[in-house]
């Protein structure tokens, strides 16, 4: 009996010296003394768990930045990323500081390490208002803001001048700024700028805003930023401007700008304002309706000189077109305008007389191709263009629902002096040629240019290998006054329009040098040794 005695203590001993976890301090029974038996023990960890878990026993410090909760929609950081949202909570982060959006993103952008990361901030019914301007400048520190949750989170921006800004240098990384956001302001009469895109002295580029909407700001999106930089290489997609002063407002000497599957639309003065450039602007696909208030407003506003602007598969629209201006209205000088596909619509009123759907008023070549062009019973359209200036070119192919008073009207010193129109309609005044060239299908793909030159662009290497009518080439050869002749391969009809831009060195300027031929096109100016050039040539 007393060795049995003996035995059993020292076994409670051996128990109750077990090992317990480090953190919950769940026992741990020493190996070999409960073999067969559920034990003590073990019933003494799950009445532990189940004070913890039901609350009874406070938990342990865990090792959780943010807000004392374990959502990662509103946690502070998370993998790295840090939620701006998580500023509102009860337990905030020790990295924000203010009272709204204007200071909590610019305090997540500053606790970002030296190049950059991401921010979140949460959707959630109501809008975060904020009346501080939000930059990012830091050189090279990259920055994506992400709208996360069931809907897009608004941000509403109270304040003066510029809602957001991005200063952060052309480093050539590509990033998706902004997405998922809708950004309000204040009023679209007044003078303040929803995003403002660019760097002083050189590009801010490769940045994309996604799935965003702009509206109530006096301009969307400009690219004037930090002194006129510009901006190179900006993409938006499935981007809404709707119901500003001006949608998109890009700065001369922007380069390679690009809108896919976008709206532009109601906008007071212009959807697209090209006042000053940029140098390369191409839209796919998407919709454009209802701006404009004049017959010097619209849709696409082209005031700037050495424009190249295109359009593939885009539907025009407008409902109510007695108050509103024409698609395009352009009244530059060397400007290369493109309408390919797409269709451009005049409804929902009766009783009205529309002069144009483009106004075509400067020194610029004009090409539209296989655009559809319809209206209503009981719009009364005068002409689908209007001519007011002899120093042109238009090329017009329209697939007409209705038939308009001519397809090219004049007026002023108009119409252009060479107009091509494949439409069987009548056209105003002017040099009309009959021309068939429908079965002039020039290959865009594979094979190249044949480029030749002078100055720093009589050597040359990285030519593009993938299309005769656009792509880049590094010129080699000594700075100074230089000329790129493209010779495409396809003989055009009866010549070809050309741009071309220096992408390392902005401030020099590339023009079309020269009328060409139907088999080549010149571009010229300052190139320095060793730049990179983009051209695009297209026939006529």
């Amino acid at each position: 009996m007393i060795m049995r005695r003996v035995l059993l203590v020292l076994f409670l001993a051996a128990a109750c010296s077990a090992q317990v976890t480090p953190n919950l301090g769940l026992n741990i029974p020493t190996p070999g003394t409960q073999t067969n038996t559920w034990g003590f023990l073990m019933d003494g960890n799950f009445s532990l768990l189940d004070n913890l878990l039901s609350g009874v026993s406070p938990l342990p410090s865990v090792n959780v930045s943010g807000a004392a909760n374990l959502n990662i929609l509103t946690s502070g950081s998370l993998n790295g990323v840090l939620n701006a949202s998580a500023c509102a909570d009860s337990f905030p982060p020790a990295w924000c500081s203010g009272s709204d959006m204007g200071s909590w993103i610019p305090a997540a952008y500053n606790a970002l390490p030296a190049d950059g990361g991401t921010i979140q901030i949460s959707g959630q019914a109501s809008a975060y208002s904020f009346s501080s301007p939000i930059s990012f400048t830091t050189n090279n520190k990259i920055v994506s803001l992400q709208g996360t949750g069931t809907g897009a989170a608004t941000l509403n921006y109270t304040g003066s001048g510029t809602a957001i800004s991005v200063n952060w240098g052309g480093q050539h990384i590509p990033d998706d700024f902004l997405s998922r956001v809708n950004l309000t302001g204040p009023s679209s009469s007044g003078s303040t700028v929803g995003i403002n895109i660019g760097s002083s002295g050189t590009f801010t580029d490769q940045l994309t805003l996604d799935n965003l909407k702009i509206s109530g700001f006096g301009t969307g999106i400009t690219t004037t930023n930090g002194g006129g930089g510009g901006a190179f290489d900006i993409t938006l997609r499935n981007v809404s401007l709707i119901a500003n002063g001006t949608g998109f407002a890009p700065a001369a000497g922007s380069i390679a700008l690009y809108m896919y599957n976008s709206a532009i639309a109601q906008n007071l003065t212009c959807g697209i304002s090209l006042a000053t450039g940029p140098e390369a602007f191409s839209v796919f696909a998407g919709d454009i309706e209802q701006n404009g208030n004049s017959s010097t407003t619209g849709s696409i506003c082209i005031a700037g000189n050495g424009v190249s602007f295109h359009t593939y598969g885009v539907h025009f629209e407008n409902t109510t077109p007695s108050t509103s201006g024409p698609f395009i209205y352009a009244s530059g000088t060397g400007n290369n305008i493109n309408i390919n596909g797409g269709d451009m619509l005049l409804d929902a009123e009766a009783s009205t007389t529309v002069p144009e759907v483009i106004n075509f008023a400067g020194a610029d070549t004009l090409n539209v191709e296989s655009t559809g062009l319809s209206f209503s019973t009981g719009i009364t359209l005068t002409q689908a263009i209007l001519s007011t200036s002899g120093n042109c070119s238009i090329y017009t192919k329209f697939r007409l629902g209705q038939t308009p008073g001519s397809v090219v009207g004049g007026s002023g010193g108009g119409p252009c002096a060479n107009i091509i129109e494949e439409d069987s309609q009548a056209a105003g005044a002017g040099n009309v040629q009959a021309l068939n060239l429908r079965n002039w299908v020039p290959l865009v793909y594979g094979i190249p240019a044949t480029l030749t030159g002078t100055g720093a662009c009589a050597t040359r290497s990285g030519a593009s290998t993938d299309s005769p009518i656009t792509g880049p080439v590094t010129c080699t050869g000594t700075t100074g006054a230089s000329t790129l002749t493209i010779t495409p391969g396809l003989t055009a009809p009866h010549g070809w329009t050309c741009s071309g831009s220096d992408v390392t060195t902005a401030a020099n300027v590339l023009r079309q040098s020269g009328i060409g031929t139907t088999t080549t096109c010149p571009i010229g100016g300052t190139v320095n040794a060793n730049d990179v050039l983009t051209f695009t040539v297209t026939p006529y």
